[in-house]
């Protein structure tokens, strides 16, 4: 059987372009507030006036950043409404079906017990559990998996939309990271990054994951020498290094797009990384009949592919390679090629770019995922060749080659001289289109 006859992932059962060059990559906390910015920042939605169809997200989602975090703001724990029970835990199963399943964030049986706490425990409500279900509510919602709300009689959509949970969770967001230093705060950041990295603005993002990360060292989940480690139970240990490794992968696709280093430097990272076969669950596992009863761990992938992803940076943008000569960059430059061709190779070829393309019985989920992956490949590629569509010389050098050759007038005339690495950048760009076209909902992460 191919790809075409079963491709799904298993649920976890612990289950514009802008230069930011001169954006501070910091969080400031001054008086006990979490500061963002000076002033509020609107994530506008993509129009087909700007775009064409096949590069926008058809979900129509107006999301602004709200920067009010006055405590005055905050709701009591009486203000804390959710929808029925019923639409909560339809946009939860989503959740963790087509994105926990490939970027576990949470355990979602803790996700099940505190939902299930919320509703028959109302005395024992807090801020975390209620911003955390809204930032799950919102990212189901958000990264189009599906409709939601069908069997369930009066909903009332105006609870519970994207909007409307992305506000009730930065309503408390101050509160929570004011409060103990715990997992699930770190996670509800996280989450909230995930949402706003798939925006126009990458700001928020930005900021977000800034806090993320020094939250992740102040909890210590990067080293496995932590207290959090030595007094946690497996389960919890597994967990916690799921949440380092999303916050590092959230970390470096971010730092890309702005150009600035990560935040979290390699040489101070000494946890496992995902394993490569399953553990107690499958979280982040592919299985195909062509990948056998083990499957491939798409998330451990994603994880390796981060670790190359920022390599780039000190190959091109640091301080440092500006005192390379043009030999020892171009040297730099061809290692990262070579760990990205090696990367591609570990891949399995039933998750090659034309063959995902090509499925029509696959999760949706998997597709996008992918498609970022690959699109990261692309994106790594690019930035190596010093390819830059500003280059305007060179482009009508390649217009006119180009012309000579397909319409045959004259003497063809000679190529323009080629970057290095020009031709790989080219065939994968050629394997990636397939993938990208097939996905008809793109957000604006797919198209920085």
């Amino acid at each position: 059987m191919g790809l075409d006859t079963i491709f799904s992932t298993t649920p976890s059962n612990q289950s514009q372009n802008k230069d930011y060059s001169d954006l501070d990559h910091s969080t400031l906390i001054v008086d006990k507030r979490l500061v963002l910015s000076h002033q509020d920042v609107m994530l506008p939605s993509t129009s087909t006036d700007e775009l064409s169809s096949n590069t926008i997200d058809s979900s129509g989602f107006n999301i602004s950043w709200n920067t009010n975090f006055s405590s005055h703001s905050s709701p009591m724990p009486t203000q804390m409404d959710l929808p029925a029970e019923g639409f909560v835990r339809q946009l939860i199963e989503i959740y963790l079906v087509n994105i926990n399943s490939i970027l576990p964030l949470f355990d979602p049986q803790a996700i099940n017990q505190a939902v299930e706490e919320w509703y028959n425990r109302p005395s024992q409500r807090s801020r975390t559990v209620w911003a955390m279900i809204n930032m799950i509510m919102a990212n189901a919602q958000y990264c189009n998996f599906g409709q939601v709300g069908a069997g369930i009689d009066h909903v009332d959509f105006s609870i519970g939309s994207v909007t409307d949970c992305l506000s009730k969770a930065q309503s408390v967001l101050s509160d929570i990271l004011m409060g103990d230093v715990e997992l699930a705060n770190l996670q509800v950041l996280l989450g909230l990054v995930i949402v706003f990295q798939n925006t126009p603005d990458i700001r928020p993002a930005v900021y977000l994951i800034s806090t993320a990360l020094r939250l992740c060292q102040l909890l210590g989940i990067h080293r496995s020498d932590s207290d959090f480690y030595s007094n946690a139970t497996p389960r919890e240990a597994l967990q916690m290094r799921r949440v380092f490794w999303i916050a590092y992968i959230l970390d470096r696709g971010i730092a890309m797009r702005i150009r600035q280093p990560p935040i979290q430097q390699d040489t101070d990272i000494n946890i496992e990384m995902p394993a490569r076969k399953p553990d107690e669950d499958t979280a982040g596992f592919v299985s195909t009949p062509e990948l056998y009863n083990s499957g491939f761990n798409l998330f451990r992938a994603y994880v390796e592919l981060s670790q190359i992803q920022g390599h780039v940076y000190d190959a091109l943008f640091s301080l440092r390679s500006q005192q390379l000569t043009p030999s020892e960059r171009a040297a730099r430059c061809q290692t990262i090629r070579l760990s990205l061709k090696e990367w591609k190779l570990r891949m399995p070829k039933i998750l090659g770019a034309e063959a995902v393309a090509q499925s029509q019985n696959c999760l949706p989920c998997i597709p996008k995922f992918l498609c970022t992956m690959y699109g990261i490949v692309v994106a790594c590629l690019g930035q190596l060749c010093h390819v830059n569509s500003m280059d305007f010389q060179w482009i009508d050098q390649l217009r006119t080659y180009g012309r000579s050759i397909t319409l045959g007038l004259g003497e063809p005339c000679l190529p323009p001289p080629q970057p290095q690495g020009w031709n790989a950048l080219v065939n994968e760009c050629r394997e990636f289109m397939s993938l990208f076209v097939s996905i008809k909902d793109k957000s604006a992460a797919f198209i920085w």
